[in-house]
């Protein structure tokens, strides 16, 4: 039903909703058979890419950006040696 502009309630034919251009759609029932056939398989995990196992050294201070930071006390130079 549409409201038209006297706000009365009018009927409007809707012959057929949905339809995509170049798709067969078909009106198939869903039969006992059909449902007995169905079947339903669990989606796959995702697929992890393959990575370079490599082993990790632990970090310190000549190894980082920081190496060549000019300390202003000698409290810092505890931590890089």
């Amino acid at each position: 039903m549409v409201e038209t502009a006297n706000l009365t309630l009018q009927p409007i034919q809707v012959p057929r909703t949905n339809i995509v251009g170049n798709v067969v759609q078909s009106n198939a029932l869903i039969t006992r058979t059909y449902l007995t056939n169905l079947k339903c398989l669990p989606r796959p995990p995702p697929k992890e890419p393959k990575r370079l196992h490599r082993v990790k050294s632990p970090w310190t201070i000549p190894k980082s950006l920081f190496k060549d930071y000019q300390p202003d006390h000698e409290v810092w130079m505890s931590f890089v040696i």
